[in-house]
């Protein structure tokens, strides 16, 4: 009996590695149909204003400022997807302005990664609480099926907020204390991007409606699946309802800014379009890659891309090369010192040479604290901003989403925030080393973290598939 269940453990565990690694292992290829059915017009073909107006969000606390003052602002519906939530008192507070909402009658839905999307039992415990409001339903993107471990990579890793189908956030920032940076906050901060788009004049669909329909395609799809039956925490359900009032009396820097405050700021767009990676929990096609790979190609003058981790996988080397052959091209990256993801990091930086055979332009930022942010400009003219990272995972297993924007205004306003972390950072010169600058020194990184960082890009190399 024991020897059988011996065997039956080993081939189970075979089973488990043969399927969730090897159905990943070769990435999936376009077919025709898919690459006809994503040639979309990004440029506006008269440049005039469109529905939308936009904001860049780029400041720790106005990203939980904005989030707090869509929430009381919301009247009939607001839709929320996030890849991870972290406990905290910022994330207390969110979660108590959604419990509001929804006792004023608003109706909600919240859905997350149906693995790391709950990161702890107590945030758990808040989502069963949350879900017990009538006007609150909670799901969960590809949850666990011990039976189909070739399904166990997919994660959503979509970050967006929709209120009332005229307001929207979208961007990189997950749900978390390190995201928003909270008064007296001592960990490392991530510096990340939303843009807030305000559907100002009723012309037509918007980008909320766009990112809305995107939602009820996740929503009514067989890869979500709702929560499992709790029971009410009534403590905690209290704790909730009187979180938001709690907050706004000890931290009042985030209600600095109105609504108005946060519309003001929006400049106009011509036009904004939705992009997307198949919603199936398992290997994709590279929907968001494609359109952003065609973009880039394209350009003529200038490509400018900010993202917190790159993987040297064959079609993005191959696109740089070919995007460097007619524009001026540079990514703005984490440094060893700055960035906290181990297995993307030195996946990158082991082959960091591939990178710069490339032609392209790389600076990395010198700080102790990360960027995560993750945009594109396209000549000056064309943006991308959302949650889709240079690496395998965003290519070919996550879903993800993008907004491209044709408003040279706001090109221009996201190209100054990211020149503000480019000052900050140390250009790779073509021996693969950092060229001297006077004005940035290299922060110096622990023989712990180079080792560990050298150890990993073992695993990660034989693994990139998968990170």
């Amino acid at each position: 009996m024991r020897k059988a269940v011996k065997y039956t453990c080993i081939a189970y565990l075979l089973y488990v590695l043969g399927a969730s690694t090897l159905s990943y292992a070769r990435p999936k290829t376009m077919r025709e149909e898919s690459k006809k059915s994503l040639e979309k017009q990004f440029l506006s073909e008269t440049g005039d204003p469109g529905p939308d107006r936009i904001a860049l969000v780029e400041d720790c606390q106005e990203g939980l400022g904005i989030r707090i003052r869509m929430l009381r602002s919301a009247r009939r519906s607001a839709d929320i997807a996030y890849h991870t939530v972290h406990k905290g008192e910022t994330t207390d507070a969110f979660f108590g302005e959604i419990l509001s909402a929804a006792q004023r009658g608003v109706k909600v839905r919240i859905l997350l990664d149906g693995k790391v999307g709950v990161t702890s039992g107590e945030i758990s415990n808040i989502l069963k609480t949350l879900d017990s409001h009538e006007n609150i339903s909670c799901r969960l993107y590809n949850p666990i099926n011990w039976l189909k471990p070739w399904k166990w990579h997919a994660l959503l890793h979509d970050k967006f907020i929709i209120v009332d189908d005229e307001l929207l956030l979208l961007g990189g920032r997950n749900i978390g204390d390190k995201y928003f940076a909270p008064p007296g906050f001592t960990g490392k901060i991530t510096n990340d991007r939303d843009v807030f788009v305000w559907k100002a004049s009723g012309a037509g669909p918007g980008a909320a409606d766009q990112v809305r329909d995107y939602m009820d395609s996740l929503w009514d799809s067989p890869y979500v699946k709702p929560l499992s039956a709790g029971k009410r925490d009534e403590p905690l359900y209290a704790k909730l309802s009187a979180a938001g009032a709690r907050f706004e009396e000890s931290y009042p820097v985030f209600f600095s800014r109105t609504l108005e405050d946060y519309k003001g700021k929006t400049v106009p767009a011509a036009k904004i379009t939705l992009v997307y990676n198949p919603i199936n929990a398992g290997p994709k096609e590279a929907w968001v890659g494609y359109q952003l790979a065609d973009l880039a190609v394209q350009a003529t003058d200038t490509v400018y891309i900010q993202t917190p981790y790159a993987t040297a996988n064959r079609k993005l080397l191959e696109t740089l090369t070919e995007t460097c052959s007619d524009a001026q091209t540079s990514i703005l990256t984490n440094s060893m010192a700055s960035s906290p993801n181990f297995p993307a990091f030195s996946n990158y930086s082991s082959q960091r040479k591939k990178f710069v055979g490339t032609g392209v332009s790389i600076y990395e930022y010198q700080d102790i604290h990360s960027i995560h942010g993750k945009s594109f400009i396209f000549d000056e003219r064309l943006s991308a901003v959302g949650s889709y990272n240079l690496d395998d995972r965003s290519f070919y297993i996550d879903t993800e989403t993008m907004l491209v924007i044709d408003s040279p205004e706001f090109a221009s306003i996201l190209s100054g925030a990211m020149d503000s972390y480019r000052g900050s950072s140390l250009k790779v010169g073509q021996d693969n080393n950092y060229e001297p600058n006077p004005a940035v020194a290299p922060v110096p990184v622990s023989r712990m973290k180079k080792f560990i960082m050298g150890t990993a890009s073992v695993v990660s190399r034989l693994f990139q598939f998968l990170i």
